[in-house]
């Protein structure tokens, strides 16, 4: 027993020993290695032990590896060799396939980490030509590489943080501030993603007049001889176009920093006719109130554009009734607004229309010749510019079909426009009819013309089905019946598609049409329509579980054993 018992003690000394042991060893893996203790410990170790501690390091980490030769080559003032070590590193970087999965939370995303403390050392040696020329290599590369990526922005923003070294480099660079200029703005040109943002600063600073003359002409050197018109718009090089234009709006900013506005507004003009950028120039002039030039040059615009620059022509247009309205003559903004209408008929056109038409003081004229139009769909005629003056001294009575105004200023073979709303010129406009009568609240028409459109026949029913609520929600309060029939018509119609996603919308309609009764006093009618309603549709389970909120009941009925 005494043995017994001795080896039993013995055992749970043991156990004790090794439980405070192990909370021993607990305790000290739960302790945070801080830098003080990495500090004290390579302070412990010889000279030859750090050497040889830090080339593992090394051997196994290629980045701290690279870390050490950058610094050597800085230490040393070899400026060459960091120029070169630099140069590979953006070449190796720029090449990586940037992409990134954001599903899967991975990709391949190029680290600029080294090239950009790579140019901060050559910044901080003051070698500000090479780090020029290694962002020039940049700009191109890495566009490209940008171009490239699949990923959500991360390579263009490393991209643009290093071109941000590189930007530092520009002003204390050996460029002359021509030179300088130069190279921002064809950063500028050649950056399709405000990569080169930092470099806005540069242009900010204060030149000589004949430093921006001489970029001027140093640009203009770069224009190609031949124009690029838009009357062949077509098949026009879009991408050279635009590249040209661009250009061009810097040759203009550099004539203006130089103080020459006048060789600014010639530039233009004179690009209008060669490139087709008239708006530019019409708006140039128009703010110098050159209007005779300004119109001038308009219609020669109008002339020499492709009817499929439609917004071009909208713009010329526009511009041509500023000018007019300069000279209280508002009939040009009314007749603009009137060929617009009548391509696209809606409320808000004939708004704008009616709107113009004020200040020509022929709002009533125009008001019945655009209804007549919605009415019967018939493309009204513009008036004679003689009669319409002769109309205005002898105040004869408006034509229906005839607006009391010329023909606005148009394109060439404006005729030939893609027209969808002539397509059906004589199909009267019943939905826009529709939506004045209930921006009008008048139920009377807005029920009389959804007739119209009924009795006219409608070839696609969705334009007569999206009409039904607002229809009835518009007439509800004069014409009960009428909008509890057409309430309860649409709340069938989106039954009968058997879309659960549709049965909400539709009991929606059967409780409009319970409310406009209620009103009444006629709920017990609207009992006979529910009951017929569930009838036709008591196959539709989740319908029919729907309906029982129109009775007050809870929409899942409850079962036996349910609590």
């Amino acid at each position: 027993m005494k043995k017994a018992c001795k080896s039993k003690e013995t055992a749970t000394r043991k156990s004790g020993s090794q439980e405070k042991q192990s909370s021993g060893r607990q305790t000290r893996s739960k302790r945070k290695i801080t830098d003080a203790d990495i500090v004290k410990f390579l302070s412990a170790k010889s000279k030859d032990d750090l050497v040889t501690t830090i080339m593992q390091v090394c051997r196994g980490d290629a980045k701290l590896r690279q870390t050490y030769v950058d610094r050597i080559m800085l230490e040393t003032g070899d400026h060459a060799a960091m120029i070169r070590e630099a140069q590979k590193e953006l070449r190796s970087v720029t090449s990586e396939e940037a992409w990134y999965n954001s599903w899967e939370g991975h990709g391949s995303l190029p680290d600029y980490t080294r090239l950009r403390s790579q140019l901060r050392s050559l910044v901080d040696a003051e070698q500000f030509d090479a780090v020029i020329e290694l962002g020039q290599e940049l700009i191109e590369r890495g566009m490209q590489q940008a171009e490239q990526s699949q990923d959500e922005g991360e390579t263009s923003g490393e991209i643009m943080s290093t071109l941000s070294i590189v930007a530092e480099a520009i002003v204390p660079c050996s460029m002359t501030d021509v030179d300088r200029i130069l190279f921002v703005i064809d950063s500028f040109m050649q950056d399709g993603y405000d990569l080169c943002d930092s470099f806005s600063h540069v242009l900010d600073r204060r030149y000589t007049k004949s430093a921006w003359a001489d970029v001027a002409e140093k640009l203009k050197s770069r224009l190609p001889s031949h124009g690029t018109g838009k009357k062949d718009g077509a098949t026009a090089d879009f991408t050279r176009s635009y590249q040209r234009e661009r250009l061009s709006g810097w040759i203009i900013e550099a004539l203006e920093s130089s103080d020459d506005e006048e060789a600014a507004t010639d530039f233009c003009i004179e690009q209008a006719t060669k490139a087709g950028t008239y708006q530019r120039a019409v708006d140039r002039l128009i703010a110098f109130k050159r209007y005779d030039e300004a119109k001038e040059l308009a219609s020669q615009g109008l002339e020499n554009t492709a009817p499929t620059y439609a917004g071009l022509i909208n713009r010329l247009q526009d511009s041509l009734a500023t000018i007019a309205a300069r000279s209280k003559d508002h009939s040009v903004a009314a007749a603009i607004a009137a060929e617009r209408f009548v391509r696209h008929p809606a409320v808000s056109s004939l708004q704008d229309l009616l709107k113009v038409a004020k200040k020509a003081k022929c709002e009533a004229a125009t008001k019945t010749v655009a209804m007549n139009f919605l009415e019967t769909g018939k493309r009204p005629e513009f008036a004679e510019a003689s009669k319409t003056r002769a109309n205005k001294t002898k105040k004869a009575k408006p034509q229906a079909d005839h607006w009391p105004f010329p023909a606005p200023p148009r394109a060439n073979d404006s005729n030939s426009l893609p027209d969808h709303g002539h397509a059906q010129k004589t199909r009267p406009h019943f939905d826009v009819l529709i939506q004045l009568s209930i921006k009008q609240r008048d139920p009377e028409s807005v029920l009389r013309w959804y007739d119209e459109l009924q009795a006219f026949g409608v070839r696609n029913r969705f334009q007569l089905n999206r009409f039904a609520t607002e229809v009835a929600d518009a007439a509800s309060s004069t014409h009960l019946d009428r909008a509890v029939e057409l309430y309860c018509t649409e709340a069938d119609r989106l039954a009968a598609e058997t879309n659960t996603k549709l049965y909400p919308q539709s009991v929606s309609l059967l409780k409009k049409a319970r409310n406009v009764l209620k009103s009444q006093n006629r709920e017990h009618e609207f009992e006979v329509i529910l009951t017929t309603f569930h009838d036709r549709h008591h196959r539709k389970r989740r319908l029919v579980e729907l309906l029982r909120s129109l009775r007050g009941q809870p929409i899942v009925s409850k079962r036996p054993g349910n609590k």
